[in-house]
């Protein structure tokens, strides 16, 4: 889905990488929880914790769409050699 070389415009794409970002760092949350044997505490279980709102931030936003249109770059560079 990522690599999808159709014309998507720039608002979809944005929304197709960040919207599952604070489920992944909710998630994440309690496995660095789990790895540092420490407690999960009844905070941990709200979606938009401490965790996540640390974390999601435009740096952190913008750095996955610049990666990820540096995939496609790559993609549609590759795909237009072997044609």
């Amino acid at each position: 889905m990522l690599l999808n070389l159709d014309n998507n415009s720039f608002i979809s794409t944005i929304l197709i990488l960040t919207l599952p970002l604070p489920i992944f760092l909710y998630l994440l949350n309690f496995i660095v929880k789990y790895l540092k044997k420490e407690p999960i505490e009844d905070e941990d279980y709200y979606l938009y914790n401490n965790y996540v709102v640390d974390r999601v931030n435009l740096y952190r936003i913008s750095y996955i769409i610049f990666i990820n249109y540096l995939i496609r770059a790559q993609a549609l560079y590759c795909y237009s050699i072997s044609i």
